[in-house]
């Protein structure tokens, strides 16, 4: 984050490039009457959410399947 003089800000602080962000999903970028883009944050929180609740369902289901191989191979194993 730069200042108007072109100097680093005091305070480190993260966000993301609206541009690079525009690509994937414009509709979480603003572009005022000057040009300048902006990202609505709130709706990037949102998404992250919807997303890692999506990953944790499919991390929950993987390792219901490797459960189950794992019982399988147990039980294929004792019978050996």
């Amino acid at each position: 984050m730069k200042n108007q003089n072109n100097l680093e800000a005091k305070n480190l602080r993260f966000g993301f490039i609206a541009q690079e962000v525009e690509k994937f999903l414009p509709s979480l970028v603003r572009t005022d009457g000057r040009g300048e883009k902006a990202l609505m944050y709130n709706d990037i929180i949102a998404i992250l959410t919807m997303t890692l609740q999506y990953e944790l369902e499919s991390m929950a289901r993987v390792e219901v399947r490797v459960e189950q191989h794992e019982v399988r191979i147990t039980d294929t194993e004792s019978r050996v």
